[in-house]
C-alpha cells in the first residue's frame, strides 16, 4: 500500500493514474471501504481528496476528473458521503439542486451532465440515481454496527 500511495501522490491530491502527474479524479469507489468495513486505504486519503475537490468546483458540481467537465451525480454523492467536510457536502448538494432546477435540458433527471453549463450529456432517469441515498445507507449501517 505504501508503494501505491507514493506513486500516485501529487502535491495536494492523488493522481488519476500512476504516470499522469497534475491529474486528478473523484475517488468515489472508496465508499466500498466504508460499506464493507475495510481498512485498505488510510482514512486521511479521503480528507486530502475532499479538500482538493473543493478547489475543482464549477457552477453545477465537481467534474469526475481532470479530463473534462463531465460529472456523474451518483458518483459525486458517493464522493461527498466519504467526506467529513460538511461545507463541501452541502455545496455539492446545492450544486446538484441547481443543476436539477436550472438545466436547459428539460426532461427526466440525468446522472451525467456538464458541470460548467448544466447541459445533460447522456443518460436520463436511470436506476443509478439510487446512489443519491448513500448517506441513508451509511447511517443505517452505522446503527446496525452499534447494536
Amino acid at each position: 500500500m505504501n508503494y501505491w500511495l507514493k506513486v500516485v501522490q501529487d502535491v495536494e491530491h492523488y493522481r488519476l493514474q500512476y504516470d499522469l502527474p497534475n491529474t486528478w479524479s473523484q475517488k468515489y469507489n472508496l465508499i466500498y471501504q466504508t460499506i464493507l468495513s475495510l481498512d485498505l486505504f488510510p482514512s486521511d486519503l479521503e480528507k486530502i481528496e475532499s479538500k482538493y475537490y473543493a478547489t475543482r468546483m464549477h457552477d453545477f458540481g465537481i467534474p469526475l476528473d481532470s479530463r473534462s467537465n463531465l460529472t456523474k451525480a451518483d458518483w459525486s454523492a458517493w464522493t461527498v458521503a466519504l467526506s467529513d467536510d460538511k461545507q463541501l457536502e452541502n455545496t455539492v448538494w446545492d450544486k446538484f439542486y441547481k443543476f436539477a432546477n436550472e438545466t436547459p435540458d428539460r426532461g427526466p433527471l440525468s446522472d451525467c451532465f456538464d458541470v460548467s453549463n448544466g447541459r445533460v450529456v447522456h443518460f436520463h432517469a436511470r436506476p443509478v440515481m439510487g446512489a443519491l441515498f448513500i448517506q441513508s445507507l451509511l447511517k443505517t449501517l452505522k446503527k446496525i454496527s452499534v447494536n
